[in-house]
């Protein structure tokens, strides 16, 4: 299980939140982006597993699968919403499968049994799965917000924008670890109280609501699990 939380984490930390909106524009651009985006992975892939067996080679093997991935994408271009959320997703699902192969390559498997009790992690894997978790809620939540809404004629725009407002981001943060915060400390109907607010703060309040309730849906689940520490 450790290694593949270290793993994970430093897909998540060089795929979200160390790859600006200037630096997607790049890879789209030319193979720079792409070259500066690997050596950005590869950073966080080898730092999490260099004191691991064989972690010098885990990582290395791995960031050129990821290269490999994104180089590939170089030359697929999609040009409506839906194409685009299914270009992310099917992205996602080629890095953690790569992630679960490479572990493989090596003899080690994930445990999926022990995720069903967090309470008995070590506490550095607890802290790993955490932020892990923190991550998807702050900057992967958000990004499926925007594509999924986008899908809908009503709230769909003539041209789309490659990042996501970055107070939008702040606030919906705010929102996410606010409604985390409730649902352990006080109960899970009144965090859902935590994404009232912003359906009164969009003119396009339908679009809003959707969002809100996409954001809810991806929330409390993290929220349960994370209850059970």
């Amino acid at each position: 299980m450790e290694l593949f939380l270290r793993l994970l984490l430093a897909h998540m930390l060089g795929d979200f939140v160390f790859q600006s909106a200037g630096l997607v524009a790049l890879k789209r651009q030319s193979i720079k982006g792409i070259l500066v985006h690997a050596g950005v992975v590869t950073f966080w892939t080898l730092v999490a597993v260099w004191n691991y067996p064989f972690g010098w080679a885990i990582g290395l093997l791995l960031s050129a699968m990821h290269f490999t991935i994104d180089w590939a994408r170089y030359y697929w271009r999609y040009s409506s919403a839906l194409e685009e959320l299914a270009f992310f997703l099917g992205d996602q699902f080629l890095h953690f499968g790569t992630i679960m192969g490479t572990m493989a390559a090596f003899g080690v498997f994930i445990p999926w049994e022990e995720f069903k009790h967090p309470a008995d992690m070590a506490s550095p894997l607890k802290l790993m799965l955490a932020l892990i978790l923190l991550i998807f809620l702050i900057w992967i939540v958000p990004l499926l917000e925007k594509m999924v809404v986008e899908i809908i004629p009503y709230c769909s725009h003539s041209s789309r924008q490659i990042k996501v407002n970055p107070v939008q981001r702040f606030t919906g943060a705010i929102e996410r670890v606010l409604a985390l915060v409730i649902f352990v400390k006080v109960s899970p109907f009144i965090a859902i109280l935590a994404f009232i607010p912003r359906i009164f703060t969009d003119s396009k309040r339908r679009c809003a609501f959707y969002r809100a309730a996409l954001s809810l849906a991806f929330t409390l689940p993290v929220a349960y699990y994370l209850a059970k520490f």
